[in-house]
Order: C-alpha cells, then structure tokens, then sequence
C-alpha cells in the first residue's frame, strides 16, 4: 500500500492486471478492486508516467528480486527531478510479483513475458525507450530489444 501512495502522490497511475490473475496472491492486493484501470496484459501489472519529452526517450523499469517497486521509487522520483512539466520524461514501472515476496504464481518464460510486456508498451506508444533493470530482470534485455518478433 506504500507503494500505492507513493508513486500515486509522483503523478504515476496504477494499471491492474486481471483479477482472477491475482486470486490467491498473498498478501493480498486491495488496490486490484479499487482501481478502475486495467492493464494491457493479463499477467502484469504496471505504474505509468505519461510522456511528454520531445527530446528524450521514455522509461521502461523492471525491478528485481525483493519487495518490488518500493526501494526504487527514489530512482523512479530522481528521473525527472530536474526537468520541466513539458519535458517530462514517461516511466512505465512494471511489478513483477512473482520475484517481490509474495506467494503467487510461477513467473512467466520469458518469451511470454515479453509479449506481455510488447502489450503494455503497445498501448503507451513506447516504440523507443531506456530499458532500465535490476537482477532477475536483466536477461529480459535482449528479449525486449527484438520486440517485432513478438
């Protein structure tokens, strides 16, 4: 729930995934029944920053193994800490519950997971971005940098 009102209170809108994704998920996730957004993946939930930097590229953040996105929300802040209102640079910051404590389904192969990832991209217009990992996440990189063949 910190995680929640942080990144709320930084401009970021959570997108959930489906709901019968996260029966079962402990502990549980109330902000799965209040949010009205859902996410483009059946598999992933994510928070998004809009983007709108002319100049630079937006932001795609996967965290690792750990408690989730809660110990990178300075990281996630810092990004446009120094920019204008106008050249906001965009964030998707994707959770990936089966590596952050919680018990939870299998994590995904990652050819599958980077079509669930391609999805949420997709819809935010992320053609080009700065893939930005940690740990578990990095062997993602190379799935991700060949999106059209997914």
């Amino acid at each position: 729930m910190l995680t929640h009102v942080r990144l709320s209170l930084l401009g970021f809108r959570f997108y959930k995934s489906s709901l019968d994704w996260h029966d079962g998920v402990i502990p549980p996730r109330p902000q799965n029944l209040w949010t009205t957004t859902q996410s483009s993946s059946k598999t992933l939930s994510y928070w998004y920053r809009p983007h709108r930097s002319s100049t630079k590229r937006p932001v795609v953040f996967m965290h690792g193994i750990g408690i989730g996105l809660l110990t990178y929300i300075p990281f996630l802040e810092q990004i446009n800490r120094l920019t204008r209102a106008d050249d906001q640079v965009g964030i998707i910051a994707i959770e990936l519950l089966p590596i952050s404590f919680r018990i939870t389904h299998a994590a995904l192969p990652k050819g599958d997971l980077c079509r669930e990832v391609y999805a949420i991209l997709v819809r935010h217009g992320f053609d080009s971005f700065v893939l930005a990992s940690h740990s578990w996440v990095l062997f993602l990189s190379a799935g991700l940098g060949s999106l059209h063949t997914y």
